[in-house]
This record gives structure tokens, C-alpha cells and sequence, in this order.
């Protein structure tokens, strides 16, 4: 949210969770809705240019592709946990491309850490001291850990 909006960028947050609104504004987001609002999902159809998953949900793919216009773009980022099924009519039939991404190169990560420091852009990360392992593990396991955790030593702080 916080690159896409730095590039100035019209940022839509569809997440299925509201507990995540407040900060995806924070971050920039220009409009968040829930993903089960399936009237404000239909008024996106055919809508944006670009559409990135970075979810790890199971979700109906061909609504999702419904939202990419005419030779637009889905990018899947995350891991969705069961195959990714869609309509290819749609994405044939609208130019769609699919397409996924996982890590960059040395250098496309040297622009971006650039990037974000000429921006200001920051993880939300939260820091445990590495003695709490296994509690940082089950937090992340509960889905209670916003946006990452990260385990220093405590002679480190």
C-alpha cells in the first residue's frame, strides 16, 4: 500500500478483515472494502489496472478477475492455500495476464530499500525478544501478529 501510493497510484484495500480499515488509510489507501461487501465488489468490475494477491485466503479467482479491466493484470504474491481456479474464457476474452512473483533480484532489491527510504516507507513489524520464539510462533499461527514479527536478542535492544 505504502509503494503503491508513493508512485501515486490509486490505492482499493480489499481485505476480509475490517480490523484492517484504519491502517490500510494509514498506509495510503485511497478506499478499503470488505471482501464479503459483494455490492461494492460489483461496482469494481472491470475496474483496476493492476490487482495484487497478497492474501493467503482461498478465494473465488474468477470474481478477483472480474475486478481487472481489459488488458490489466493480476499478480499473485501471496500463497493461496488450495489451486488456483478461474474462468480462462474471462482472461482470454479480456486480454487479462496472470502472472506471479515471489523475490527479486539483488538490485531490484537495492532500488526498492532506495525507494523506501526516499519515501519514508516502513514496515509495521513487532519486535519479541527471542526468548518469546514460541509465543511469537503461536501468535502468527492465530492470525494475531500485524503485519510481522521479528525476534532479537535482548542484549540487541
Amino acid at each position: 500500500i505504502q509503494f503503491a501510493h508513493a508512485l501515486g497510484c490509486e490505492v482499493t484495500v480489499i481485505s476480509s478483515s475490517p480490523k484492517k480499515k484504519e491502517q490500510a488509510f494509514k498506509y495510503g489507501a485511497d478506499d478499503f472494502i470488505v471482501a464479503g461487501d459483494n455490492e461494492r465488489i460489483k461496482k469494481l468490475y472491470f475496474n483496476f489496472d493492476l490487482v495484487l494477491y497478497t492474501g493467503h485466503a482461498d478465494i473465488d479467482w474468477t470474481r478477483v478477475l472480474w475486478t481487472v479491466k481489459t488488458n490489466g493484470r493480476m499478480v499473485i504474491m501471496g500463497f493461496p492455500p488450495a489451486k488456483v481456479s478461474m474462468d480462462l474464457m474471462e482472461l482470454i476474452v479480456h486480454q487479462q495476464s496472470v502472472m506471479g512473483s515471489f523475490l527479486g533480484n539483488r538490485a531490484a532489491m537495492r532500488e526498492t530499500l532506495a525507494f523506501a527510504q526516499a519515501h519514508n516507507i516502513s514496515p509495521m513489524i513487532e519486535l519479541m525478544p527471542m526468548r518469546q520464539a514460541n509465543e511469537a510462533i503461536e501468535k502468527i499461527k492465530e492470525n494475531r501478529v500485524r503485519y510481522r514479527t521479528v525476534l532479537v536478542n535482548d542484549e540487541w535492544r
